[in-house]
């Protein structure tokens, strides 16, 4: 949807779609993440204890997401080409692999 719309009318509203259908995804992961790192589930579902740094920078990973999401909507709405940059800046984020503090 966003390729075929790009530099024509409704490119605004497909890059905003996109980056709100990450924005969804994202919200729910955070959900998940939150009770998989819950320090009160008994057994604990991650092997390693919730401070460990990656536990922690996937966990800042994702509270930042939404909020970077929400500005690739708002951006979206005035230029579709720096919204959809967002949204793809923040997609290269989550894949790079957590730091590690050693």
């Amino acid at each position: 949807m966003v390729a075929n719309t790009l530099g024509r009318d409704g490119d605004r509203l497909a890059v905003s779609v996109y980056a709100g259908v990450f924005l969804v995804v994202t919200l729910a992961l955070g959900l998940l993440w939150t009770y998989v790192t819950s320090r009160k589930r008994r057994p604990p579902l991650l092997r390693v204890d919730h401070r460990h740094p990656d536990v922690r920078d996937v966990s800042a990973r994702l509270r930042i997401a939404p909020v970077t999401y929400l500005a690739a909507i708002v951006v979206a709405n005035y230029h579709a080409l720096a919204g959809l940059g967002l949204t793809l800046a923040l997609a290269i984020t989550f894949a790079l692999p957590p730091r590690t503090r050693r």
